[in-house]
């Protein structure tokens, strides 16, 4: 009798392509079949053991290769050559060392003989057949009985092990890799050595050194690539923010000089470091022209930049501004949460002092341009450039450290996905990711690391993408898929670029993206998917052009300054070719880890001798080809082994709706336009350009 307990559905064969489509082969369709076969009689001490310990070996191989940890095969044992055999099915389950009674059981996994359908419809992707007919020793010879695509023979009498498998299932990568990890499973002993069978590694060693700059005298800095875009162009267009009643753009050369004063006002404010081991400056500010500004000078002044989450719990915010040790918190306006900073935050003993940002701008504004040339401190690329927070599952909020190098490594690779003609003349990027997350800091300085134009809105604006795109007329955007289903692509011709985020972009979506940007009289819109993790720098993996015939679980190809591998969960060292594994990533890109909990550093980071510091992701992959013939990385959805310690990027943008992306901007920009908006005016702005050194 079959065990309830186990899964009764054929284990399925994992494919190696990209294709969102894949038409299985019908039963009276030929297979194009190849064959590979390991002789014991070479290595006699190799050979299996016996029936159970192959089926048991067989199970194991299956459970490394798919990734599931139960699994239902074909399964013949064919004493008699020249007689009909029925098959039987298998039905196994790993337990790792557990018993369980009344099942047949082996070692560290429990195996349930069931009897085929007597329809026989029931098709199966995996077969095993033991052929020990003692009167023949030529079963090689032996028409296979079972219909798999992917089967195994172990012949008894000859000593034999062939793996038949169809060559639409997988290329000679796939098939020499496969072979030579079934050769291992089924063996007593250890057959190939794991430099003889290629690893899921791709992009080792990774690029260590900037593939932006290229300059290595110069320190690879999270602005480094500003600081060039103002000496090529101090007088292209920098910020653009539009609101009802506001329009304010700041120039290269503006933007440089008022970001200089701030960073200035701040070293005399924060005299000393706040923190054992850099000065933390948390931002309580929405998606505004002094959240930009406040971005560079606190880069500038050598601190790390800290954006605090609007939304968040009065306690969650003070939480944070105490991990920090912050002497000095950084607002766009007098009042955080609707009341004085020293009315919310009350903890007398050790007040943080709040400094007015949009004050320090108008006033900023109304002095005559004074060249300051006190020099900033040095920076160093170890240094933290900054610490992104996030709730996660327990509600705690936990610190992600990033620091200069790791930073501008991200930065310059995804400046890579910049058209050439784009950062010749200029783009305009619209910035629509919460203040609170790695996307928004890509955004950012990507964007001035090549020269485009870093336009905004307030958070209600992007409620209607069609909207917020036409009112700045941008070239690129990204959005979660819940705003993207509010574009029409028909409506926006200036849009060239929509960079993807979370893993909620359904085929429909992307093909209706694709159909309707297809017939404007413009360039066809680029969409383009970044997979993100706490762990690493802004984003570890690129797909630049993503498409409706794409599955949705392909994340792409590492960054040239990143290394994914897939590690097998309990010896922690990367898993042959096509298997199932745990995703780490290793690189420059990587994070320092977690502010004040070592806790969490021991669990998701750890050295390896060959591939230095890797970083769990929580998530399980395996490394397919593309229609170039390319690795790219398929992330396995559903059979993840996440804790979930800190939001992915996904569900801190995503959420359950489109507000919960735009909520974070909403409550103070609201609060803000329901009183009288400061009147910083293109007008304004555009008579102190003769003001500034270019």
């Amino acid at each position: 009798m079959a065990d309830p307990s186990l899964d009764s559905r054929p284990t399925v064969f994992p494919r190696f392509d990209t294709l969102a489509t894949f038409a299985r082969r019908e039963r009276n369709d030929k297979r194009q079949c190849s064959r590979r076969a390991f002789y014991y009689a070479t290595n006699p001490v190799a050979r299996p053991k016996s029936r159970d310990a192959l089926l048991q070996s067989y199970t194991q191989f299956i459970t490394s290769y798919t990734g599931e940890s139960e699994v239902t095969f074909q399964y013949a044992l064919r004493t008699r050559l020249d007689k009909p055999l029925e098959s039987q099915i298998i039905q196994a389950k790993i337990l790792n060392g557990q018993t369980v009674s009344e099942i047949e059981q082996t070692d560290d996994c429990v195996l349930d003989v069931v009897q085929p359908h007597e329809d026989g419809a029931e098709a199966f992707d995996f077969g095993l057949e033991i052929l020990a007919d003692v009167d023949n020793f030529d079963s090689a010879k032996a028409p296979t009985l079972l219909d798999c695509p992917f089967l195994v023979q172990y012949h008894a009498m000859e000593m034999t092990l062939t793996m038949i498998y169809d060559r639409k299932l997988m290329d000679n990568d796939y098939a020499d890799a496969a072979f030579k990890m079934l050769v291992n499973h089924i063996s007593r002993t250890k057959v190939y050595a794991d430099h003889e069978t290629r690893p899921s590694v791709l992009s080792h060693p990774p690029l260590m050194r900037s593939p932006l700059l290229g300059d290595e005298a110069l320190p690879s800095l999270l602005h480094s690539g500003f600081s060039k875009t103002v000496e090529k162009h101090p007088g292209r267009h920098a910020l653009d923010y539009r609101s009802e009643t506001t329009q304010f753009t700041l120039t290269y050369g503006q933007l440089d000089a008022l970001t200089t004063k701030l960073a200035h006002k701040l070293r005399s404010n924060i005299p000393h470091a706040s923190h054992q081991t850099q000065t933390i400056v948390p931002v309580y500010m929405t998606a505004s022209p002094a959240f930009y500004v406040s971005w560079l000078a606190v880069l500038k002044a050598g601190f790390a930049f800290c954006p605090l989450p609007v939304n968040a719990p009065a306690i969650e915010l003070q939480n944070i501004v105490e991990d920090v040790c912050a002497a000095l918190v950084l607002t766009d306006g007098p009042m955080v949460c609707g009341c004085p900073w020293d009315a919310w935050y009350c903890d007398d003993d050790e007040l943080s002092a709040c400094l007015d940002v949009d004050d320090f701008i108008l006033n900023w504004m109304r002095t005559p341009y004074v060249a300051d040339d006190r020099p900033l401190p040095g920076i160093a690329e170890t240094d933290l450039a900054y610490v992104m927070y996030s709730s996660g599952a327990s509600g705690v909020p936990k610190g992600v450290k990033i620091t200069h190098l790791a930073a501008n490594y991200a930065i310059s690779s995804h400046c890579k996905q910049i058209p050439a003609y784009m950062s010749k003349r200029g783009f305009r990027w619209l910035q629509s990711a919460p203040p609170v997350s790695d996307t928004s800091t890509m955004e950012i300085f990507t964007t001035w690391s090549t020269g485009g134009t870093l336009c905004s809105v307030p958070s209600t604006y992007l409620l209607n993408m069609t909207a917020a795109i036409n009112k700045v007329s941008a070239t690129i955007t990204s959005a979660t898929a819940k705003m993207a289903s509010t574009l029409q692509p028909t409506k926006t011709p200036s849009l060239r670029q929509l960079w993807c985020i979370g893993n909620s972009f359904t085929p429909s979506l992307i093909e209706r993206l694709e159909q309707q940007s297809s017939y404007t009289p413009y360039t066809a819109l680029t969409l383009l998917r970044t997979y993100s993790t706490p762990g690493c720098s802004i984003s570890s993996t690129i797909l630049p052009a993503l498409s409706s015939t794409t599955r949705d679980t392909i994340i792409g190809k590492p960054f040239p300054t990143t290394t994914i591998l897939l590690l097998n969960p309990r010896t922690k060292t990367p898993v042959p070719l096509g298997c199932a594994g745990d995703l780490y990533i290793s690189g420059p890109q990587l994070s320092s880890g977690f502010l004040n909990r070592p806790d969490l550093d021991a669990e998701y980071f750890l050295h390896s001798g060959v591939y230095g510091r890797l970083c769990k992701t929580g998530d399980r992959a395996r490394i397919v080809k593309d229609t170039k013939g390319e690795f790219v990385v398929e992330v396995l959805r559903g059979v993840g082994v996440k804790q979930q310690v800190v939001e992915s990027e996904d569900s801190s943008v995503d959420g359950n709706s489109v507000t919960s992306m735009v909520d974070s901007f909403t409550e103070t920009v609201v609060a803000k336009e329901e009183k009288k908006e400061i009147d910083v005016t293109e007008a304004n702005v555009l008579s102190l350009i003769n003001k500034v050194h270019r």
